[in-house]
């Protein structure tokens, strides 16, 4: 073993710039840190953080992209939350559900997905899906009425082969929800007010001092009521993302058993897959770029040996 150590440190001495393109070419095409995480599993990043805050998701679209509305900026939204109000009995909660499922087909569990929010009044907010080479996956998104939650994630678990992962979180915004309505009341008595010392000016230049203070009390009034509506409609809706996939590994769960056998042959299994395919995939690169590396490495190869010779006589 010492031995052949020994030849190959003698031999990348005396041919440092091959050593250098076959050092170049192995760091391209196989990537130790792609290797490792190949063969660790998949790095898939899941955020189950919601967006309920000081930043308002004003509309949902089919491609679920949202817009967003700071109502932070200018003094309309207080940096501080809201006070607790614990009087109130009927309370106003944001709910957000997360279930991974496996399933036989994907293709034909989007359709009935569809299906079952269209007949529950509901409304599909984003759908990807993606055809990998070990099984069908897809994400999707679908808003529905929250009296209809448990009926559809009762659906969604009777029609698939395992259930993975399941997680259903909520977010009490009644507090929010009265401070706001409490501002527009102060808000609008602000402007009452002004609107009454309009009514008094006595000339224009008083006029055009009262009417932008006016303005930026209406904006306000504004923004907070677009926040109510807001605030109305996703707490009547709930929001259930939904993973799906034929293969188990592919989906986003926390495994019961630290150390499972079959997981980690899977993944080794398909870490050599894809070794493989980047061997290939180097072999033909390789084929294709010989008409340079060849001629390359023969002109190297020529100029050392004149140079050694020439070093010799």
């Amino acid at each position: 073993m010492i031995i052949m150590f020994s030849r190959l440190f003698t031999w990348i001495k005396n041919n440092k710039l091959t050593s250098l393109l076959i050092a170049f070419i192995v760091y391209k095409f196989f990537n130790p840190f792609d290797v490792i995480q190949n063969f660790t599993g998949y790095n898939r990043s899941y955020d189950y953080s919601d967006s309920i805050g000081y930043d308002m998701p004003m509309m949902e679209s089919l491609s679920g992209t949202s817009a967003k509305v700071s109502l932070g900026r200018g003094g309309i939204m207080p940096p501080n939350e809201a006070a607790p109000t614990p009087d109130i009995q009927d309370r106003m909660v944001i709910t957000e559900s997360y279930i991974s499922l496996q399933v036989e087909n994907v293709t034909s569990s989007i359709d009935e997905i569809k299906k079952l929010v269209i007949d529950k009044e509901g409304y599909v907010v984003n759908t990807y899906l993606s055809r990998p080479e070990f099984g069908e996956e897809a994400t999707v998104q679908i808003r529905v009425p929250t009296e209809s939650i448990d009926e559809i994630l009762s659906h969604l678990r009777s029609n698939s082969v395992k259930v993975v992962t399941e997680n259903i979180s909520g977010r009490d915004i009644t507090d929010e929800y009265v401070d706001i309505e409490e501002r527009i009341r102060q808000l609008e008595r602000n402007k009452e007010r002004l609107e009454g010392f309009l009514d008094t000016a006595r000339n224009v230049d008083e006029i055009m001092k009262i009417l932008p203070q006016i303005q930026s009390l209406q904006n306000q009034i504004d923004s907070y009521v677009g926040r109510i509506q807001y605030l109305e409609g996703a707490s009547s809706t709930s929001l259930i993302t939904i993973y799906l996939s034929t293969d188990e590994l592919s989906l986003p769960y926390a495994p019961v058993k630290s150390w499972r056998p079959d997981a980690i042959f899977k993944q080794a299994t398909r870490s050599l897959i894809v070794s493989l395919q980047k061997l290939g995939t180097f072999t033909i690169w390789l084929g294709v770029y010989s008409v340079l590396i060849v001629p390359a490495i023969t002109l190297v190869l020529v100029v050392v040996t004149l140079v050694k010779r020439r070093r010799q006589q």
